[in-house]
């Protein structure tokens, strides 16, 4: 599935993957330099009364979900007490060419089943972004633990119409040959984690997706229907796969790893448009190096075989590759990864600087060339008793690629 820069994805099954605002930094900084900064400063400034809980419950000190000190980019303090309860609303305007002005409102109710020190925040949220040019996007999710973290659900329901772009299938795709697609897509799905021996999680899935090209590039490669999916289609798929997670906080981890394996089957007989399989590994890896110091580290695979929408393929770019957008290079086969130094500096501010590579091919004998990434970015801690980032990164890549991106959460 095409995940657009404002879409909250559940595949990761934690909240994590909260709203992350991308533009094509050339682009935005040229055009859209006031929205930019209204847009920072709507966040810094509102985010400190708007983040701050409209209505939470906390108990005695003594529950602290956080007994070590601080060791990344957040300020290295006295743990504070985890809230209960509490309610959060971010509003961010921001602006680019393809959408015009933007408006992306995040907003969540979170709470903890068990103040035991160990139990992990629950949340419902909603997420939505509307644009001066008619463009929509609404969803709600949850985000579930029961107490010791013993069982954890995340489900998801959204709806969006946004343009994306398209260069082709293969390693080495121009930039030359991007071209614009409105898909409208409606989607709904859940993971579901039960844990089966300390920080490990036998996890079952449900995803139903239907997508509709409704606008093309006149003579564009979708325009001859040549491409699976180039007009829609339907995805009804079970998953199953396996996690281990013995991060030591939900946000902004600074010690332990996270290691997810699955594999989701589309189900014609169900529904589905064609037959297909997708497969992920994706392993990541927090190590404090030294008081207000982390290295983050992630290795990712993803594969697919069958008859693959090109919306379904494996793709390079996002979060994964700062650089580039979403999808600047699609096959059936795609490996990544980045290290990242997290750096507290003073009060709530840190920063952080970021390389990572990728490979993309159509099987794992012909990757072409390595894409690689740097960058660095700053943090701006809104919510201090869950340790919960404002984050924004500039990265470059190759032939002059560079992003600047928004977000609240960490890009892994």
């Amino acid at each position: 599935m095409y995940r657009h820069p404002d879409t909250v994805t559940c595949a990761n099954a934690d909240l994590t993957d909260t709203v992350t605002m991308s533009v094509q930094c050339a682009q935005f900084i040229q055009r859209s330099a006031f929205e930019m900064v209204l847009g920072v400063v709507v966040v810094l400034l509102g985010g400190i009364t708007l983040a701050h809980p409209l209505w939470a419950q906390a108990d005695t000190a003594g529950d602290s979900g956080h007994a070590t000190a601080s060791g990344d980019s957040l300020p290295a303090r006295r743990a504070p007490t985890p809230q209960r309860k509490a309610i959060y609303f971010y509003p961010v305007p921001t602006g680019e060419q393809l959408t015009g002005l933007k408006l992306t409102l995040v907003g969540a109710y979170l709470w903890r089943t068990a103040m035991d020190g160990t139990t992990r925040p629950s949340a419902i949220f909603h997420h939505s972004a509307f644009t001066t040019k008619h463009q929509i996007l609404i969803g709600f999710g949850g985000d579930l633990w029961a107490p010791q973290n013993t069982k954890h659900l995340n489900f998801g329901i959204e709806y969006s119409r946004f343009p994306a772009p398209f260069y082709g299938i293969g390693p080495h795709t121009p930039q030359s040959a991007e071209e614009l697609f409105t898909p409208r897509t409606f989607t709904v799905g859940f993971t579901a984690q039960r844990e089966f021996r300390p920080h490990t999680y036998v996890q079952l899935g449900w995803h139903v997706l239907h997508a509709s090209v409704v606008d093309r590039a006149p003579g564009g490669l979708l325009i001859g229907d040549t491409i699976p999916g180039s007009s829609g289609y339907t995805e009804v798929a079970p998953e199953i796969g396996l996690v281990f997670d013995n991060r030591d906080r939900l946000f902004d981890p600074r010690s332990g790893a996270f290691i997810e394996a699955h594999a989701r089957v589309n189900l014609p007989p169900l529904g589905g448009s064609s037959g297909y399989q997708l497969y992920l590994l994706d392993s990541r890896v927090y190590r404090t190096v030294r008081p207000g110091s982390v290295l983050a580290m992630q290795l990712a695979f993803a594969g697919a075989s069958g008859t693959v929408p090109f919306e379904e393929l494996p793709q390079l770019g996002g979060s994964e590759l700062r650089a580039y957008v979403y999808g600047r290079w699609r096959d059936r086969v795609a490996l990544s990864g980045q290290a990242e130094w997290r750096q507290h500096v003073v009060w709530r501010c840190g920063v952080v600087a970021f390389v990572g590579a990728g490979v993309i091919g159509p099987d794992v004998a012909s990757f072409g060339p390595v894409r690689p990434t740097y960058g660095a970015g700053f943090r701006f801690n809104l919510l201090t008793k869950e340790d919960v980032n404002f984050s924004m990164d500039y990265a470059r890549g190759q032939e002059g690629a560079s992003a600047l991106s928004f977000g609240f959460a960490e890009a892994f």
